[in-house]
């Protein structure tokens, strides 16, 4: 009867491949956020410009102190309001980064647990075919000896 193989470290690379999905995951959560924030980022630019392009047309024009001043300031919130946007999207960057580094590092790991389970089961069929050959030569000279038998 010809055992199993069987991987000691199986549940090690199942734990793997279930951390590589998870990982996977987070970091698609991830790209989608980043995506979100660079939408919002866009939207503030497009307002900035719209302000300025209007501050731009009035003041070609006769325009009130107060209206330039309020332009002034609303720019100027929108600037810090871009500044808060790209420092939310550089943090996102980041984390992004430090989950692809973990992903490359899950999958190495993963490798080369794989490779080593290739290297068993290759031994395990070399150990399986020389115990198969062992076997058939042990029944050819059973059966070599029993003709002999039967001859004298």
């Amino acid at each position: 009867m010809v055992k199993k193989f069987k991987f000691n470290l199986q549940s090690v690379l199942n734990l793997k491949e279930f951390k590589e999905e998870l990982l996977k995951q987070d970091l698609c959560k991830l790209l989608g956020k980043l995506n979100k924030e660079n939408k919002i980022f866009n939207v503030l630019m497009e307002e900035l410009t719209k302000t300025k392009n209007k501050l731009d047309k009035e003041l070609s024009g006769n325009i009130e102190g107060v209206k330039v001043i309020e332009c002034n300031s609303y720019m100027e919130y929108l600037n810090s309001l871009i500044t808060d946007q790209n420092k939310i999207i550089e943090a996102i960057k980041v984390v992004i980064e430090q989950k692809r580094a973990e992903i490359l590092k899950n999958e190495i790991e993963k490798k080369v647990i794989e490779k080593l389970k290739g290297k068993q089961f290759s031994n395990y069929v070399k150990d399986i075919n020389t115990k198969t050959q062992k076997n058939m030569d042990d029944m050819t000279i059973q059966r070599i000896c029993f003709e002999r038998r039967g001859l004298n």
